[in-house]
Parts: structure tokens; sequence; C-alpha cells
């Protein structure tokens, strides 16, 4: 599964993916539609979250570990993620060099 998943989701759904993401980063625990309305600042009920979690497992985005828990995000989510949301910086001219001189050694 390496690569980037080419996946399109509408913006309500990126939105509340990123939510899960962040929220099961914090916590390493299944994150429920509950939770997520409580914890982040979205305009929607949590049966509105509900429903787009439904989808993004259909997505292959998020998976339930079992029927009474919330959802966690799969490697494609991810995936996901980072590239939407992780921008690579250049190292700053002291590590370029020390890169360098470990290279040339």
């Amino acid at each position: 599964m390496a690569g980037i998943p080419d996946i399109e989701i509408s913006d309500r759904h990126e939105r509340i993916l990123d939510a899960i993401v962040r929220l099961f980063i914090e916590s390493a625990n299944p994150v429920g539609s509950r939770t997520v309305s409580k914890n982040i600042d979205l305009e929607w009920s949590a049966a509105t979250i509900r429903n787009v979690m439904a989808d993004l497992e259909d997505a292959g985005l998020l998976r339930q570990p079992h029927l009474s828990a919330g959802r966690v995000p799969t490697e494609n989510a991810f995936r996901y993620w980072i590239t939407r949301n992780v921008k690579p910086k250049r190292p700053g001219a002291e590590l370029q060099e020390r890169i360098r001189s470990a290279v040339a050694a």
C-alpha cells in the first residue's frame, strides 16, 4: 500500500476526517461522532458526523475495531492526511552543511 491514495472527498468529509485523525493521534483510542462534535468546532450534529464517518469507512479511510467502538483512521487515511497537512521544510544552512560534510566523509 505504498504511495499516496488518490482519493477525492468533499470539504465536509475532509474536515471531519481531519478532526478524527487529530483526536486519534492525541488519544490513541477509537473516535466516536459525539467526541468529534464535542471537541472540534464544527457546525454539524453528531448524527451528520456519524453519516460522514460511515462514508469515510466505505472509502477505506476509517475502520471500526468492533461494533460498539468509534472509528480509527486507516493507513490510507494517515497518508491522505499527511499529504494535505505536513509540508516539508528545507533544512537550514547549518544542517545542510553538516549533511554535506557527513556525505563527503
